[in-house]
């Protein structure tokens, strides 16, 4: 795990650390998961897929592994697939926030504008962190309800500052949100500083939220920096 930190271009040396650690030990499901989050990065989704599903044969009951599964589907543009995913993971586990934040995001491709709220403020009312924001200016921006995205933006972002101390995800939903609102530019402006020693970026790139960008010069050139 450590090793996709120190050169995050280089996947070789990696792959072979979380084999060996899981021919070491075949029965550890958090190596099979890690192992899965990291080739989700690469994009390599059947082996993702893969890994989480031994990790899940292992504990079935693991909220975060079944909501990478979701979103795994939600990038693929499965979103009834994800949406079952992110269900899962709030039965195995109800007080996982994080699935609260992207059930949100895969319930507003439903048009199911005011669960995918309800969701999100929940996540804002148990973490008080900047996720479950990010998220309700996302699902407000894709319910037409344009005056509380751009209150949750302007909350995060400051007064035309780019974000301070955001996620890589945050940022992603922020943007997203700027898209779904016409402000392409901005949205841009968001996922650009986003440095080149981050892999997961690569993944988030290829969010349903941003296809309509996918012909956009500025998007090219960031797609081409993290190798999509």
């Amino acid at each position: 795990y450590l090793l996709s930190f120190r050169d995050p271009w280089t996947f070789e040396w990696v792959a072979d650390a979380f084999e060996r650690a899981i021919a070491l030990d075949p029965s550890n499901a958090e190596a099979h998961h890690q192992y899965g989050s990291k080739l989700s990065e690469r994009g390599d989704v059947a082996k993702a897929i893969a890994s989480f599903q031994r990790a899940l044969a292992l504990e079935p009951k693991r909220p975060m592994t079944l909501l990478e599964l979701g979103i795994l589907h939600f990038y693929g543009g499965r979103y009834s697939e994800a949406l079952r995913w992110a269900d899962s993971a709030l039965v195995a586990d109800p007080t996982f926030y994080h699935s609260y934040e992207h059930r949100a995001v895969i319930r507003s491709h439903f048009d199911m504008h005011a669960e995918a709220r309800a969701d999100a403020e929940f996540a804002i009312e148990v973490t008080g962190g900047t996720s479950g924001q990010a998220a309700l200016a996302l699902v407000a921006a894709r319910a037409g309800d344009t005056a509380t995205a751009r209150r949750q933006i302007r909350e995060l972002t400051g007064a035309g500052a780019l974000p301070q101390g955001l996620t890589r995800e945050d940022r992603s939903w922020l943007a997203g949100a700027l898209v779904a609102l016409g402000d392409i530019q901005q949205a841009l402006e968001l996922l650009e500083p986003a440095r080149a020693d981050e892999a997961a970026t690569r993944f988030l790139l290829r969010s349903p939220e941003f296809d309509s960008l996918r012909s956009h010069p500025r998007f090219q050139r960031l797609l081409e920096q993290y190798g999509n």
